[in-house]
């Protein structure tokens, strides 16, 4: 389970077209580096990710393409002068808590 924030609590994923922009990054990556999306929720500020892969290191190498692209897509779409300040080097999304394993009764 992994939750990433827009810094600032902006929210940037309100948009119906930054919500489909990041769920076409995430397809994309989760496709190369054959990551298993269980779940997500996008929320205004926020998306949740249920993933599931052979090794924490896949879904490191996943989350942070999905960061990089998503960020610049969204700081591409909102100007990145409306974002000046806010992105600290890494795009308006920010990690809320590492990923972590857990194990689901029927997941494995």
């Amino acid at each position: 389970f992994w939750t990433s924030s827009v810094i600032e609590k902006i929210p940037a994923l309100r948009s119906p077209t930054a919500a489909r922009m990041l769920l076409a990054v995430i397809d994309e990556y989760r496709r190369k580096y054959a990551v298993r999306l269980i779940g997500y929720v996008v929320m205004p500020h926020h998306v949740h990710l249920l993933l599931w892969a052979e090794d924490g290191a896949t879904i490191e190498k996943f989350l942070e393409q999905v960061l990089r692209h998503a960020s610049a897509g969204i700081a591409d779409m909102a100007g990145r002068s409306a974002l000046t300040g806010l992105m600290h080097n890494r795009g308006p999304f920010r990690a809320k808590s590492e990923p972590r394993s857990m194990s689901i009764e029927g997941l494995g």
